[in-house]
This record gives structure tokens, C-alpha cells and sequence, in this order.
């Protein structure tokens, strides 16, 4: 499992397809977290992470992955269709809510398109770098 966002879309889909993921035979879930607002009880879905998951969806589409489901295409129309993200994620519930709090600058660096090269793995229960962990094994 590795862990994808805004900052490092494009360098995980390239990671999962060089590792033969994304297609029929080796399909990639992507799951968009959610958050769970205060008195509530339920998760709740958390725009900001289905662009990250359709920013995701689109590198991997560009890449050479598929086919998608309908809810891959969905994430990916979302995020294709915007043309300001980091303006639309500091607009929206979370983004504000942050902003309030005195988060606005992580919500800022949050929101930095393909800034990082990083491929979070998941490995005995520690994130690594996926990268030099596949040239280690």
C-alpha cells in the first residue's frame, strides 16, 4: 500500500504503473479518506481528498493505466475540470474551517501541485520510501 495526495500524485501513479499496477489483471484501488466532523459520529466524504484521489486517477490514465471504474472516472473528471485547486481546497469546508483555526498555511503547502517526488510504502507497519525500498529488495 503507499499513500498518494496533491504533493505527490504524479510520482506514485508513475511508481505503481512502472510496477505493473493498473490494469485488468492488477487493478489499484484508490481510496479517498474522509473526516469526521465535530458531534458527529460518521465519516464523512472530504472533498479535498477526492481531487487528491482524481489527481491520482488522472496520472495514472496518463500514464497508461486502466481501465477505470465509474467512481476512478468520477474522481478524475473532478479533478481535470478544476483550473484553480489550491483555490478551490481553500474555499471549501475544510479548507476555511482550517484557515479559521490558523491552519491557512498548511492548507497552503497541502495544496502544492506535484511538489514532492516521495512513494510512501507501507512496510511492517511504517511508511518508507518506496523508491529505495524496491531497490533494496
Amino acid at each position: 500500500m503507499t499513500a498518494a495526495c496533491l504533493r505527490n500524485a504524479t510520482a506514485v501513479a508513475a511508481w505503481m504503473v512502472q510496477q505493473g499496477w493498473g490494469t485488468a489483471e492488477r487493478p489499484i484501488s484508490i481510496i479517498p479518506a474522509g473526516e469526521q466532523w465535530p458531534g458527529q459520529d460518521a465519516v464523512r466524504p472530504a472533498i479535498e481528498d477526492w481531487i487528491g484521489a482524481g489527481m491520482v486517477v488522472s496520472a495514472l490514465a496518463e500514464a497508461g493505466a486502466g481501465p477505470l471504474s465509474s467512481e476512478a472516472a468520477a474522481a478524475k473528471t473532478l479533478y481535470d475540470g478544476l483550473t484553480d485547486v489550491p483555490g478551490f481546497v481553500s474555499e471549501c469546508a475544510s479548507g476555511r474551517e482550517l484557515a479559521d483555526m490558523g491552519f491557512g498555511n498548511d492548507v497552503a503547502v497541502a495544496t502544492e501541485l506535484d511538489t514532492s517526488a516521495a512513494v510512501p510504502l507501507l512496510v511492517q507497519g511504517m511508511f518508507v520510501d518506496g523508491v529505495a525500498f524496491r531497490r533494496a529488495v
